[in-house]
């Protein structure tokens, strides 16, 4: 490694590769040597010293106590203020040894494979983002055409590879995502089928299992997965059924805001910042790693490598910085919980005192892009209803604000405009008032204009339908009323021509009337 690395970085290449040296080299040339011993010097629970730890390890016995230095040496980088990246790759890593240590005692137990077979891990693992928060996710891909008694054989691998994996922490999957499941331990075609299938026809419960298991990485084993099943992966991009329905998928998830953009929690008033934070940037990420042909598996590389290429401009980037102050925030979190002695988790209150960022502690989020999905897919969609009335409610606030803010608005209207809600709830159930509804040009009583009045009276709470009214208030020198107006209160022809002021006061059909304007 280059003598001009930081100690960051030639610590996380040690872990990585699982060696105890690291030569520095300058120019070309040899210039030093940093050994585990160097870094250990001061620190007794140093990352690197856990990793060696369980090289050590003599049994199983000492595997649980290897998870829970690895769970402390996290919580010491997050404390250093580690970048989030460096953590969940540190936890990766840390992961990654304790299945390859779980298989190769399980093949020794067991005695050799029956059959070239290879290890997955799935999901964040395979993405090396895992938090201190997490399950195990794997699976099995066994070579096509296995021997007799097989199956066997790599269920009881299965089983105690999961059996050791929970008994160090990592609790076994609710979903059923591990090597356990018979679905989950196929052979190599079976795989390949299997991918393809999810690509061809993408139903719900397809792309459900395409999200999770698209993302893999082979920890361990002889059988090259990677080379069977990332060509089959990378039929999606073509596949504009496939893409399209993915990213509808991935646009439901919606973030916890409310209409101004304030946090709101869902959990007892907390937030749950990986089903409502990170996994839809995740999901986005993976749909353009997919649309791209790319291989990368990495959330942040795989934003990294769509905004290189042009796909969405800025919004990757974006994304991607979004994506690791999200899992910052997370990463205080739970080890703040560890240090409490409580159990990690992902909900975290909207607003905190201390230590979680200055954005989510004043109770909001920094303002989000645009996320790409309908226009990129060519997706049918239109806004949502809900969200378009609230901004027309906004708007319409907004306009009032205006109109009182002008210097030279009647006394009434401002009088009216200014009054505060009422304090309590009136007895409406009770009284006798009468509902009138306007429909006006604008919001400015100077420059705009009352073209239809309607109204009923409400006795005893029930509406009379009797009392009911509608009034077309045109002045002669407007000519016919607007074809919007005629479309939204659907007038006829004849409420719709123009009105004199001597003619103003007559019927039009039912209780309909035309008026001239004041």
């Amino acid at each position: 490694m280059a003598a001009e690395a930081t100690l960051g970085e030639v610590l996380l290449a040690m872990v990585d590769r699982g060696i105890h040296h690291m030569p520095l080299v300058s120019e070309g040339r040899l210039v030093g040597m940093v050994t585990d011993t160097d870094l250990l010097r001061h620190e007794s629970r140093h990352p690197l010293f856990v990793r060696r730890q369980l090289d050590r390890a003599t049994g199983p016995q000492g595997l649980p106590a290897y998870a829970q230095e690895v769970a402390a040496a996290a919580v010491r980088l997050i404390e250093a203020g580690s970048p989030a990246g460096d953590v969940t790759r540190f936890v990766a890593g840390a992961h990654d040894a304790l299945y390859v240590r779980a298989a190769r005692d399980g093949e020794a137990a067991l005695g050799p494979p029956p059959c070239p077979y290879a290890l997955l891990v799935l999901g964040s693992g395979a993405r090396r983002e895992p938090t201190l928060r997490t399950d195990q996710d794997h699976a099995l891909v066994l070579a096509d055409n296995p021997p007799t008694g097989a199956g066997e054989w790599f269920a009881a691998l299965a089983e105690h590879l999961a059996a050791t994996l929970a008994r160090c922490g990592l609790p076994r999957c609710p979903g059923g995502v591990m090597a356990t499941n018979p679905a989950r331990r196929i052979s190599r075609r079976a795989w390949q089928d299997q991918f393809a299938s999810w690509i061809q026809e993408p139903e719900e419960e397809a792309l459900l299992e395409a999200a999770i298991f698209f993302d893999f990485r082979q920890l361990h084993g002889e059988l090259d997965a990677e080379e069977a099943l990332r060509p089959v992966i990378g039929r999606a991009a073509g596949n504009r059924r496939f893409l399209g329905r993915l990213a509808r998928a991935a646009l439901r998830r919606r973030p916890p805001l409310g209409f101004l953009r304030q946090l709101r929690g869902d959990h007892q008033g907390r937030i749950d910042l990986k089903a409502h934070g990170t996994a839809p940037i995740v999901d986005l990420a993976r749909l353009l790693a997919l649309e791209a042909g790319s291989a990368e598996t990495a959330t942040v590389t795989r934003l990294r490598t769509a905004t290189e290429r042009g796909m969405v401009g800025r919004t990757a980037a974006d994304l991607a910085a979004a994506f690791e102050y999200l899992q910052e925030v997370r990463l205080r979190h739970q080890a703040g919980r560890l240090q409490a002695g409580a159990a990690p988790d992902d909900l975290v209150p909207p607003r905190r005192p201390r230590g979680a960022g200055a954005p989510l502690a004043q109770g909001r989020l920094p303002p989000a892009p645009h996320l790409p999905g309908r226009r990129a897919h060519r997706l049918p969609g239109r806004p949502d209803r809900l969200s378009m009335r609230r901004l027309r409610a906004a708007h319409r606030r907004h306009e009032a604000r205006r109109a009182l803010a002008r210097a030279d608005l009647p006394e009434p209207v401002r009088t009216h405009l200014s009054t505060p809600e009422p304090p309590s709830p009136l007895p409406w159930r009770e009284a006798t008032y009468t509902v009138l509804d306007l429909e006006t040009t604008g919001l400015d009583p100077a420059t705009d204009a009352i073209v239809a009045a309607g109204g009923l009276r409400v006795v005893g709470g029930r509406a009379t339908a009797a009392t009911a009214f509608r009034l077309l208030v045109l002045a002669a020198h407007q000519g016919a009323a607007p074809a919007v107006v005629a479309r939204a209160r659907s007038l006829s022809r004849e409420e719709c021509s123009p009105v004199s002021d001597a003619t103003a006061n007559c019927l039009v059909p039912s209780t309909d009337r035309a008026c001239p304007s004041a």
